[in-house]
């Protein structure tokens, strides 16, 4: 029964105790890459932006990259304003951008990912790189050159890609929280030991000699299938914890809800291709991938805690029917992890207050995840590939 237990805490014990190494590692990057300036670069980098109906928050982010001026480190910016029906493509080029105009064939950011790539592939002058980023988004300041000079240590890169946590909604608080452990703490500790990142679908960007290697599938998750294609045939990925992509959170329940279930729903279907990648990783003796591969290839947090707390309750009946308590410790080693992964994640996140606020935050979280996942048992759940509905933002020319 003992082994049976260590059998099954095994992946909690390996998914959260590498969490939390690489958090720990994360806060020492963190704190370097706290105020840290554009770097003075020679190269430059173009932008890709995949956009459908984004005419008010479009210039948010154009903005924020640098135009209509220009900026260290950014090049050309080519918006593919993908079966839109308002003036996306006219506040594009008002802007200074490049417009590729999609009015037929599929919908959606794979597709014009990849006639946007098919078109990039014809223009001269290119730049040394180059970066997507989803129109909703903005940026922090200098963050083409602090890709541009990222792209010079590693062939593909990964920027910070983080969202807003909906001024105090438990669920937004939750996904905020996790999006910042997963796409800023974990992956800067990750690079800080030498490991390659996963890519998180906004904020990416590749060197001019390994644009071919930019696969856009129709996987809900393209982001992380991408990510495991790049990890199977030894490509680096490595992290820019300086440079920033940031998106409102959805502006209600319903929107947020909708958003989850595609991006979960994808990424557990994205779990079938976890054991080829992991036996390509072995057969070469690539530790560092197999670690990259295990931060992500876990579940969704809270469905990972409800697979642990089968295991525990399980442990526990054992226990009373006479099995040795040695049965208690996987589970409770696997909490310990966990809690220290989520602690040091939350105050990271939010100072001294970090845990008191995930602490409020958890019971509405969990109550709301279980629904998520009851839907999408019952096979209610969004799918395909649909806009977030978010708050349109509306800027002035000095903001």
């Amino acid at each position: 029964m003992r082994r049976a237990a260590w059998l099954l805490g095994a992946p909690f014990i390996a998914w959260w105790g590498t969490w939390l190494a690489a958090s720990l590692a994360g806060l020492g990057a963190l704190r370097r890459a706290r105020g840290a300036r554009p770097p003075a670069t020679s190269g430059h980098v173009d932008v890709i932006i995949p956009a459908h109906d984004e005419e008010r928050n479009l210039p948010v982010l154009l903005r924020s990259l640098g135009l209509p001026e220009g900026a260290p480190g950014l090049g050309r910016v080519l918006v593919i304003a993908d079966h839109c029906t308002d003036g996306t493509a006219r506040v594009a080029r008002d802007l200074g951008a490049r417009v590729l105009q999609r009015d037929g064939g599929p919908r959606g950011k794979p597709a014009a990912l990849r006639d946007g790539l098919a078109h990039y592939a014809t223009l001269t002058g290119r730049g040394a790189g180059l970066l997507f980023v989803d129109a909703d988004c903005r940026c922090s300041p200098g963050l083409a050159a602090h890709v541009a000079e990222a792209l010079r240590r590693a062939p593909v890169v990964q920027t910070a890609n983080l969202v807003g946590d909906g001024d105090g909604d438990s669920a937004a608080g939750g996904v905020a929280l996790g999006m910042f452990l997963r796409n800023l703490l974990r992956p800067a500790g990750l690079a800080r030991l030498g490991v390659p990142v996963m890519l998180s679908g906004t904020g990416m960007a590749v060197r001019a000699d390994h644009l071919d290697r930019m696969d856009f599938g129709d996987e809900q998750a393209e982001d992380l299938a991408l990510s495991r294609r790049l990890l199977a045939d030894g490509v680096r990925v490595g992290f820019v914890p300086a440079a920033r992509v940031e998106s409102d959170a959805p502006p209600d329940r319903a929107g947020l809800t909708a958003q989850r279930e595609r991006w979960e729903g994808g990424s557990l279907r994205a779990m079938a291709g976890v054991p080829g990648v992991a036996i390509r990783l072995a057969a070469r003796g690539d530790w560092r991938g197999l670690i990259a591969l295990t931060d992500s290839s876990a579940p969704p947090l809270a469905l990972a805690i409800a697979g642990w707390g089968a295991l525990a309750g399980t442990s526990g009946a054992a226990t009373l029917f006479g099995a040795r308590r040695g049965v208690l410790v996987p589970p409770a080693l696997a909490a310990g992890l966990l809690a220290a992964y989520l602690g040091v994640g939350a105050t990271a996140a939010h100072g001294r207050s970090g845990v008191l606020r995930l602490a409020g935050q958890v019971p509405g979280f969990l109550m709301w995840k279980l629904g998520v996942y009851g839907r999408m048992a019952g096979g209610r759940a969004s799918g395909g590939w649909e806009r977030t509905p978010r708050e349109a933002r509306v800027t002035t020319d000095g903001g």
